[in-house]
C-alpha cells in the first residue's frame, strides 16, 4: 500500500474509534431518545431521553429506565437538559437542535442554517451589556459578540427573561466541527461587573446542516426555502389556543390554516373565536380588536382598511374567503372584500363549549402557537396528537419547544376560570387581577425570581374556584411583585368552604416569600384573598406564584 492509502487507512480507523460507523451512531441517537426535561407533578426534574409513548406513559432512557403517566407529569420541555455543570461555571452544550436566530457576521436575523445551542444559568438579576463567546477551534479563532457594532466578529443572539438567571445562548456555526472544543463566554453585565463561563462542545456540528421546516420527502431543504414562510395570520381558538399562518379558506363550517410548519389544519368555526389577518394595521385598530375579541356580540364584526387608510367595523354574516376576497353578508346584501383589506375578523358569539374535564396536553409551540389535545404517539421527528375537536395531527419535534399536563394530578389556578371575582378599590380606582403576569403589563417577579405560572391581585379582591371535591391539596408561594418597592402591606386568607386553612395577617413586601401548602380534601370551592393592609393599599400587588392544585394519587 502507498503513503497515500496507508493515511486514508489510518483516518477511517480514526473515525470509527473516535465517532464509531454511521448506523452505531444512529441506533445510539435513537437509544437516548428525544432529549427533554421532565418536571413531575411534585417537582421533581429528569432531565433524559424519551424513547417512546406507550398507554399514555413516556418511557424514559434513564439507568434504571422509568416511565411516568402523563397524568403525573407537569410540564416536558423539549430540546433541554438540567444543567450538570459547577455553580459558576454557567454553561451547558445543547447542540444544533434545529433554532436559527443568526448568521454568518453582524446581519440580524437567521439564515436558514441550524445554531450552535448554548444554555446559561446562573446569570446576575441585572441586565446584560455585552456577551463574547470565544471558541478556539483547529484552523481559526472564532469570536462571537451580543452587540457587533465595534467588531468584525460575528453576532449572537440571546433569549432571555426579564432579568432572568437563565438564558439561551445561539451562534452561527463555523466551518469547522466543534466536536471537543472549548467555549469561553463572558457576560458584561449594566452594573459594569462580569462573569464567565466555558462549556467543551459534547457534538459534532457542520453550517451545511439546514433548518428543518417539514420538508417534504424529496425535497431538498435549501437556506432560501427554509427561510420562507406563510403569511402571518393568528387565529384565535376558544380554548385559548393560537394558531399562526395562512388562511387558506373560510366557509360557514370551518377554516383552513396552512401553519408555518407547513401543515394544513382544518379547525371547527365553532372553535374559532377570531382572525387577526396580519395587514398593517392603522393606528388603535389592533386595541379595538382585542377589546372586540373579549366580548363578541350577536354579529360577526369584521375589522377592515377604509378608503380614507383608516379602521373600519362592519357587523354582519360571513359567508366564505375565497379566491382572495372575504364574502359577508351585511345590510341585507352581499358584500365581498379584498383580502389585503382586511384586518381582523371577530365571529359572533359562539354557545358556550363545555369544559374538557379529562386528561390532555398543551403544545407550545417555537413560534408562539398554541395547540391543545392528547398526545397520542411520539414518532420520527414528530408528535402524533388528537386535537380537542378529534382530529389527527402531526407536530413537528422542531417545532415543539414545551408540552404542558392539563386535568391530570395537577391542575394550575391560571389554567382555570373563578366561579366569582370580588374586586373592592380604596381610592375608587380597581386594579384587576391577572393570570401569568405581574402588574403594569410586566412579567411577574417576586424577589428577583419570576414564576413559571402566577395570579396577580390587589388589595381588595377575592377569587373563588370551584374544587367539586376533585382535589386534596393546594399548594403556592405568596409575595409582593417586585415592582411595587418594598412598601406594601397586606392580608393574604385561603379559605376552603368558607373555612380558612391559612392567613398571613401583615405580610410585608420587605420579607421574603410565604409558602402555602394547605389541605382541601372534600372542598367544594377554594377562595384566594388579599385585603388592605396597615398602608392602605400602597403597593400592595400580590404574586401567588404558582398556585396549583392536587389530585389525589389513584391506588
Amino acid at each position: 500500500m502507498n503513503a497515500s492509502g496507508a493515511s486514508v487507512g489510518i483516518a477511517f480507523l480514526v473515525a470509527l474509534t473516535t465517532t464509531g460507523p454511521l448506523w452505531a451512531q444512529e441506533a445510539s441517537a435513537k437509544a437516548k431518545g428525544l432529549q427533554a426535561v421532565i418536571t413531575t407533578a411534585d417537582d421533581e426534574k429528569i432531565s433524559a431521553g424519551i424513547i417512546g409513548l406507550q398507554d399514555g406513559k413516556l418511557e424514559l432512557a434513564t439507568e434504571p429506565p422509568r416511565s411516568i403517566a402523563l397524568v403525573d407529569v407537569q410540564r416536558v420541555e423539549l430540546g433541554k437538559v438540567v444543567s450538570t455543570v459547577a455553580i459558576g461555571s454557567g454553561l451547558s452544550w445543547i447542540g444544533q437542535d434545529n433554532h436559527d436566530l443568526v448568521q454568518v457576521g453582524g446581519a440580524n436575523g437567521g439564515n436558514g442554517i441550524q445554531d450552535l445551542h448554548l444554555h446559561a444559568d446562573i446569570l446576575k438579576p441585572v441586565g446584560i451589556k455585552q456577551i463574547v463567546v470565544v471558541a478556539r477551534l483547529p484552523k481559526q479563532l472564532r469570536v462571537w459578540r451580543l452587540d457587533t457594532s465595534q467588531s468584525p466578529h460575528w453576532r449572537l443572539a440571546i433569549a432571555r427573561g426579564d432579568l432572568a438567571t437563565e438564558a439561551e445562548i445561539f451562534l452561527e456555526p463555523a466551518a469547522d466541527d466543534s466536536f471537543g472544543q472549548k467555549f469561553d463566554a463572558t457576560f458584561t453585565y449594566s452594573d459594569g461587573t462580569t462573569t464567565q463561563a466555558s462549556v467543551t462542545a459534547t457534538t459534532h456540528t457542520s453550517d451545511q446542516r439546514a433548518v428543518d421546516r417539514g420538508t417534504q420527502p424529496g425535497q431538498v431543504a435549501t437556506a432560501a426555502a427554509a427561510a420562507a414562510t406563510p403569511a402571518s395570520a393568528e387565529v384565535y381558538l376558544a380554548d385559548s389556543g393560537r394558531l399562526q399562518g395562512e388562511v387558506t379558506e373560510l366557509n360557514l363550517e370551518s377554516l383552513t390554516l396552512r401553519t408555518a410548519w407547513k401543515r394544513d389544519i382544518q379547525v371547527p368555526l365553532l372553535r374559532v373565536k377570531g382572525i387577526w389577518f396580519g395587514n398593517a394595521p392603522p393606528a388603535g385598530a389592533r386595541a379595538d380588536f382585542n377589546k372586540q375579541l373579549a366580548a363578541p356580540v350577536s354579529d360577526d364584526v369584521l375589522f377592515v382598511v377604509a378608503p380614507d387608510k383608516t379602521a373600519a367595523q362592519i357587523q354582519g354574516g360571513v359567508q366564505s374567503l375565497t379566491d382572495g376576497k372575504l364574502n359577508l353578508r351585511f345590510d341585507g346584501a352581499d358584500r365581498s372584500v379584498n383580502k389585503d383589506r382586511l384586518l381582523g375578523l371577530v365571529l359572533a358569539a359562539h354557545p358556550k363549549i363545555p369544559p374538557v374535564t379529562a386528561p390532555f396536553e398543551m403544545f407550545l409551540l417555537t413560534s408562539g402557537d398554541v395547540i391543545s389535545g392528547r398526545w397520542l404517539a411520539l414518532g420520527e421527528g414528530q408528535l402524533e396528537i388528537e386535537t380537542l375537536w378529534q382530529s389527527r395531527l402531526t407536530l413537528p419535534v422542531s417545532e415543539v419547544s414545551e408540552i404542558r399536563s392539563r386535568n391530570g394530578r395537577l391542575t394550575f389556578l391560571p389554567d382555570l376560570d373563578p366561579v366569582s371575582v370580588e374586586e373592592v378599590p380604596y381610592f375608587g380606582r380597581v386594579i384587576p387581577w391577572r393570570r401569568d403576569q405581574g402588574f403594569d403589563d410586566a412579567p411577574a417577579k417576586v424577589k428577583g425570581k419570576q414564576p413559571t405560572r402566577c395570579l396577580a391581585m390587589h388589595s381588595r379582591s377575592l377569587l373563588t374556584y370551584a374544587l367539586d371535591e376533585q382535589f386534596e391539596k393546594f399548594k403556592a408561594t405568596v409575595g409582593f411583585d417586585d415592582s411595587g418597592g418594598n412598601h406594601g402591606r397586606a392580608l393574604c386568607r385561603v379559605a376552603v368552604d368558607g373555612r380558612e386553612v391559612f392567613v398571613q395577617k401583615d405580610l410585608r413586601a420587605d420579607q421574603d416569600p410565604q409558602s402555602v401548602e394547605v389541605s382541601v380534601q372534600g372542598g367544594k370551592q377554594l377562595t384566594l384573598e388579599v385585603d388592605f393592609g396597615e398602608a392602605e393599599d400602597v403597593g400592595d400587588r400580590i404574586i401567588w406564584a404558582e398556585p396549583r392544585l392536587f389530585r389525589a394519587e389513584k391506588k
